[in-house]
């Protein structure tokens, strides 16, 4: 399975994940089976809150879920109508949330876990 994680800076499996989907500089597939990781830069990191551009560009990588610190109500919808799984991480480094997610630890987003602004304190 592959997942699409937002980070601050490309660390490889330590990278910190991070705390908002539509603000994070770069984003890290990970291939749950191989722990490779391949990092994708976020062209619209500081895109207008609700547009979300990223979307398209997640959607476009062939990822079946993306494991967020926070995200709004309007990426999650896309995400879904999109076929892809969205669930929240814990902090932490993307090889924490690789092993969580493994684990079965990491619970997905509702419409009722969503941010309500880039400042979400999740």
């Amino acid at each position: 399975m592959r997942l699409c994680i937002p980070v601050a800076s490309n660390q490889g499996l330590d990278s910190q994940v991070h705390g908002h989907f539509g603000s994070a500089p770069l984003y890290v597939v990970v291939d749950t089976e191989t722990q490779e990781v391949t990092p994708v830069d976020n062209e619209n990191d500081h895109s207008l809150h609700g547009t979300c551009a990223p979307v398209g560009l997640i959607a476009g990588l062939n990822v079946e879920a993306v494991v967020v610190g926070g995200i709004g109500r309007g990426a999650v919808n896309r995400f879904l109508q999109s076929g892809i799984k969205v669930y929240l991480a814990r902090p932490g480094s993307v090889f924490d949330t690789l092993v969580a997610f493994k684990e079965g630890e990491l619970g997905e987003v509702s419409q009722d876990g969503t941010c309500q602004g880039h400042g979400c304190g999740h």
